[in-house]
């Protein structure tokens, strides 16, 4: 076995054959000490210390292979009974990420460029060039990233999904397009949300630098959205994260978002585990 460090505070664990974890500490000089390899994935600008720590990771999993090498395993029968060591657990926290964005057929309608769009709007994937990833699997996999189950949802019954997290005591998420102000049906929806409250749900809206269509109407996109979301606005950035530039910045954000919404979970869960005991008083001393 061999071991890789995930996070800068990793420890090796204690079945492993290999007592040292490959790339403890991940040394990058330029980004300031150790970091973990979630960290070398997720920042682009660590793309170079990435690349070296793989190169470095296969000549050691070859040189190890070769010395010990091992031993043959068992046929499988049925690949499609083996369980899946990857799927989220039934235990996990909920996380709903609701993807407040149009498909590219819709969004002609406002828009010239329509590259970020595709034909459902968890296509939406508003960090192009750079990042081609859709938000939606972005998030999803940050929530991963967490222990959280990311559910990802349009904006179809969005008001009932939001009162059932509520009632559920699970995390909501919106990502919004800013463009989807200008749209009148969508916009309606969003307002209806901001009236009803938000709650603990938190609206999420990127705002690429290398959109530059977006950027030569920022000033209309910013009053649409103020106009919009007028509660939440005046809360700052507690409910409302806007202005999200960068891929980067959005993962740090939402990083942030979900851990603390998981740990406001933890403080108000009043569930205590089911018990067949008899209740008794608490015994109390007097006095003479």
């Amino acid at each position: 076995m061999l071991p890789v460090a995930w996070a800068v505070d990793a420890t090796a664990p204690r079945f492993a054959a290999v007592p040292e974890l490959v790339g403890t500490p991940l040394t990058a000089p330029s980004a300031g000490g150790p970091r973990g390899l979630r960290q070398l994935i997720r920042l682009r600008g660590l793309r170079s210390v990435y690349e070296s720590f793989l190169d470095d990771l296969a000549h050691r999993i070859v040189a190890i292979g070769e010395s010990t090498p091992a031993p043959a395993a068992e046929p499988v029968t049925d690949f499609a009974s083996v369980p899946d060591a990857f799927s989220a657990s039934s235990s996990d926290p909920r996380v709903h990420i609701i993807i407040a964005a149009a498909s590219r057929e819709e969004m002609d309608k406002v828009r010239k460029n329509l590259a970020y769009y595709g034909a459902e709007a968890r296509d939406w994937a508003p960090y192009l060039p750079d990042d081609p990833e859709s938000l939606a699997t972005r998030a999803r996999l940050l929530a991963a990233d967490q222990a959280l189950r990311g559910e990802v949802a349009a904006l179809d019954d969005v008001l009932d999904r939001i009162e059932h997290a509520r009632a559920s005591h699970e995390i909501v998420v919106i990502l919004c397009d800013w463009w989807l102000t200008q749209l009148d049906a969508y916009q309606h929806i969003l307002a209806e949300i901001d009236r009803r409250g938000l709650g603990e749900a938190v609206v999420m809206v990127p705002a690429s630098r290398t959109d530059r269509e977006s950027m030569e109407n920022v000033a209309e996109l910013r009053f649409g959205l103020r106009s919009t979301f007028k509660q939440s606005w005046k809360q700052s950035q507690t409910l409302l994260h806007r202005d999200i530039a960068t891929a980067d910045a959005f993962d740090a954000d939402l990083a942030g978002v979900l851990e603390e919404a998981r740990n406001r979970l933890f403080r108000t869960d009043s569930t205590r585990p089911a018990t067949d005991e008899p209740i008794v008083e608490r015994p109390i001393l007097r006095g003479p």
